[in-house]
């Protein structure tokens, strides 16, 4: 099973607050507070889904919040975050 160098998703606060990424935020001068990113593989993988299907999302604007690294697709455990608790279905939805 797939496990991120810092523990699993959802280890650690995940409040907007504390992402040091988000607009308003003191510029972070310490690498160690800083998350590291997520390939593609590893959020399919997460995600139980094939690879190609994020690059699909992604074409489609339909997945989770990338950026891009070089010419590489990098995803931030936050916005990977929000974005499974942003996709769970209302209680009594088909």
């Amino acid at each position: 099973m797939w496990e991120p160098p810092e523990g699993r998703l959802d280890a650690g606060s995940t409040r907007a607050s504390d992402d040091p990424w988000k607009e308003g935020q003191d510029v972070v001068t310490d690498l160690n507070q800083l998350q590291p990113l997520l390939s593609t593989a590893d959020v399919a993988e997460y995600l139980g889904v094939p690879v190609k299907t994020l690059y699909a999302w992604r074409y489609r604007h339909e997945g989770p919040p990338a950026l891009r690294v070089g010419r590489h697709v990098r995803y931030r455990r936050l916005d990977i975050e929000e974005w499974v608790r942003s996709r769970v279905d209302p209680p009594g939805r088909p």
